[in-house]
């Protein structure tokens, strides 16, 4: 029987869900949350070390004065690049939230800027393909070190400072406790 109002005899083509391994200098594509906060930590680790190491450079081979002004123009440039590539990583995270990358312009507007970044290190991505790509693969283990180690090293700064602090307070204290006590 011919009838034209039948469904087609053949299923409907899925969206392609095969993920795909986003790459760390890239501008395009999605990104899952730990590999977000995992890429910022790293680009901006590069970059840092690179500000310090050409600071260092500079000094010593132009002097104090000429390799002060080269090492600001240098610092300059690659904080330029830290941002450019920060900014990309944030508009590849929207894209995995299938939201548009002009959201990032969010991130100049007080209070709002704070809601997007944790709107960004906390909501899932899509699990299927939507209109920017598949999803991403899974986190690697060089992915998973690159958010643990310098979320260990902050951690581990943090208790450097807060512990010597408490003690000289507790310290302070009890010394004011003796004074009002005779």
């Amino acid at each position: 029987m011919n009838n034209p109002y039948q469904t087609p005899a053949a299923a409907p083509l899925a969206a392609d869900d095969t993920p795909y391994s986003p790459e760390f200098f890239s501008l395009s594509g999605r990104l899952g949350r730990l590999r977000y906060l995992g890429y910022c930590f790293g680009i901006a680790l590069i970059g840092y070390i690179g500000i310090a190491i050409s600071v260092f450079l500079m000094m010593v081979v132009f002097g104090e004065d000429a390799g002060m002004v080269l090492a600001i123009i240098v610092g300059i440039a690659v904080y330029v690049a830290i941002l450019v590539f920060t900014i990309g990583y944030m508009v590849r995270r929207l894209h995995d939230l299938d939201h548009s990358g002009w959201f990032s312009l969010l991130m100049l507007v007080p209070i709002v800027n704070l809601l997007l970044a944790l709107y960004l290190l906390f909501a899932p991505g899509k699990p299927h393909a939507n209109r920017f790509g598949p999803p991403p693969a899974a986190n690697t283990t060089g992915v998973v070190l690159l958010v643990v180690i310098p979320g260990l090293l902050m951690v581990i700064t943090l208790f450097a400072i807060a512990i010597p602090q408490y003690a000289l307070y507790v310290e302070r204290s009890q010394s004011m406790e003796m004074q009002f006590n005779r």
